[in-house]
Order: C-alpha cells, then sequence, then structure tokens
C-alpha cells in the first residue's frame, strides 16, 4: 500500500521532472513553459505534437560530495550501484553495472560527484549529463542524433538495445520524456512503422516537441496522458519500452493492466526499471523525494513478477544490472509478452 495519495505522487513527480525540463526551455530560449500534470483527463487522440511530449523519468543515484566522500542524502541514492574506472578492473558500462549510481574515478578509484544529477535531477551540469548520456548509449545507438538531445536522458537503462525492434512496428514510449528513446525507435522502425510517446507533463512534453521539430522524424508523435489510463487504442501496439519510469506510478497494476490492452496479441515489453533487491522498510517508502527519484515507488523483482503475471503477460524476465548491490535496489532489463 502506498504511503501517499495518488494526488501527492503525482504532484511530486511533476514538480520534479517538470523543473527540470523547463530549465532545459529556459536554456534554450523558450519562455512560459508549461506547469503541472494532465489535469482534467486525457480524450484518447494525439496531442499535437507542437507542444507536447515527456518523460516522467530518472531513477536516482546518491549523492556523493567528491571533497569529503559522505552521502548528501538517499532520497536520490544510488539506484543500481557503483560504477569503478578501468584501473579497478569493475565493470563500467550502465547496461552492465549501475544506473545513476556513484562513479569511480578510474585513476583513483575514488567517487565523482555527481551532485543531483545524471539520471533524475533537475540540476544536473552539461557534463555530467554527456557522461550519463555516454554510459547507457553507446555511439552506435545514438548514430547521429543531436548531442544536446541524448544528454537530456533521465533514464536508467538502454531500452532500444533490448527492445528488438523491426521494420514497420509500432511502438510506445512510456514516460516518454525529452523524445531520446522515442527518436531511436524511430529509425528502426522505419517510415513504415511509428512511435508514440505518453507523458503527462506538459512542460516535458514542450520540451520533446522542441526536440521532434530538431530531429525531424515523421513517424513519431507525443501524446499528452497517464501510465494509469493509456490515451491509445486497444491491440494498436507492437512493442511498449519504458525506460524508468513505471516506478513513478501510484499504481503499477493499473499501468501493467493498460499495457496489456494497447498490446496486440504477441506484442511484447521491453523495459528498464529500478527494481528492490529485498524488501523495503516502511520509511524507504514514504520518502516523496526518493519517489520522485525513482526509488521509494520501485517494486520488488517478486512483486513485479507477480503484476505482470496478474496482468496476462508470459515470458516474464527480469534481470537486475547489479544484483548484489548494498543499497538493495537495481536498475533492471524487464521482458514480458502478451500471449496470442
Amino acid at each position: 500500500m502506498n504511503a501517499h495519495s495518488k494526488e501527492a505522487i503525482r504532484e511530486a513527480v511533476t514538480k520534479h521532472y517538470g523543473t527540470f525540463a523547463r530549465k532545459q526551455l529556459e536554456a534554450g530560449g523558450v519562455e512560459g513553459a508549461a506547469e503541472g500534470g494532465a489535469e482534467g483527463g486525457v480524450e484518447g487522440a494525439a496531442e499535437s505534437a507542437a507542444g507536447k511530449a515527456g518523460k516522467a523519468a530518472a531513477c536516482c543515484g546518491p549523492d556523493t560530495d567528491a571533497a569529503t566522500g559522505t552521502q548528501v542524502h538517499q532520497a536520490e541514492a544510488a539506484c543500481c550501484g557503483p560504477d569503478t574506472g578501468a584501473a579497478t578492473g569493475t565493470q563500467v558500462h550502465q547496461a552492465e553495472a549501475a544506473c545513476c549510481g556513484p562513479d569511480t574515478g578510474a585513476a583513483t578509484g575514488t567517487q565523482v560527484h555527481q551532485a543531483e544529477a545524471a539520471c533524475c535531477g533537475p540540476d544536473t551540469d552539461a557534463a555530467t549529463a554527456q557522461a550519463w548520456a555516454d554510459r547507457l548509449y553507446d555511439d552506435k545507438d545514438l548514430g547521429d542524433i543531436d548531442g544536446a538531445i541524448a544528454d537530456l536522458t533521465l533514464g536508467c537503462g538502454n531500452p532500444i538495445a533490448i527492445a528488438e525492434l523491426n521494420p514497420g512496428e509500432t511502438v510506445l514510449d512510456l514516460g516518454s520524456g525529452a523524445g531520446l528513446d522515442c527518436f531511436l525507435a524511430s529509425r528502426q522502425v522505419g517510415a513504415g512503422g511509428k512511435v508514440i510517446g505518453v507523458d503527462m507533463t506538459d512542460s516535458m512534453l514542450e520540451l520533446a516537441a522542441r526536440n521532434l521539430e530538431k530531429v525531424g522524424a515523421r513517424n513519431v508523435e507525443f501524446r499528452r496522458g497517464y501510465l494509469e489510463d493509456l490515451p491509445v487504442a486497444s491491440d494498436a501496439v507492437d512493442v511498449i519500452i519504458s525506460n524508468c519510469v513505471i516506478n513513478l506510478s501510484f499504481d503499477k497494476g493499473a499501468v501493467l493492466s493498460e499495457t496489456f490492452r494497447v498490446l496486440r496479441p504477441g506484442g511484447r515489453v521491453r523495459v528498464s526499471d529500478i527494481v528492490w533487491l529485498r524488501e523495503p522498510t516502511a520509511g524507504e517508502q514514504s520518502d516523496l523525494a526518493s519517489w520522485a527519484g525513482c526509488v521509494a515507488g520501485a517494486l520488488t523483482v517478486a512483486d513485479f513478477t507477480n503484476k505482470l503475471e496478474e496482468a496476462g503477460f508470459t515470458g516474464i524476465e527480469i534481470t537486475p544490472a547489479t544484483p548484489e548491490n548494498p543499497q538493495g535496489f537495481s536498475s533492471a532489463s524487464i521482458s514480458a509478452r502478451k500471449p496470442w
């Protein structure tokens, strides 16, 4: 049971990611970015791409002061475990290691300050954002995508790498944020395919619309709505992707039921998200800042599996990136299929 109301959770999440998006819009010369969520409901038809798109996403990441080496606050605690540099012989690539947790310098083996940034914080500086994008996506993934767009990722993984997309498929991105995963998917499904991004945060939708104009993808659209009540027709989608967003919902069961509804028979889920590796304490679940940071609201591996099964999915696989993370949670690759 959630320690907070639906309204409190949505307000915390919308404020967190709305702040991030407004800063990016202001930096890009856009004034008056919208604030708030999709209050008042969704009509089901696509909103105009001009002015819509978004990503209630992110993950976490303990802030560690570089000088003192002390943790700042758990609300943005490491979601998947530390990365260490080449000199330590430990994995660095996020897809196989950490999602937003402390980085370790290659030369010194000491923690490097990620300051309220990487995958979840609105105060991410440009250098940190670029480093985080480079951690999640390699050059082959990104191609010629504008680096400034890639650096806006707030995810905890790379769902495109596990999505196995084919030309002509229809893809739905849950919590599409600034649009990066939508743009990457659009290239793989081609002109005969379609990519739909859904988000509830107005300023993130506006940011994604701005990015869509830059990218010029004709097979991408963004819709305003909630994951618990998707503005998408039933049996209309081949693949569901998402990047560190389902954990933000107050009702994951509803999200997964909606996911099942909109997928065509045989359709698949390919998601990156945060999972608890143990049962979280009541205190860990009650912090709204931590919820917005993608930790407090995450499901355990067992709970996520059960909810997928209850929704009707089969072939469920949940693979944590750092299953031994001492903080008790990790980014994970999550796959499932709607039966034929």
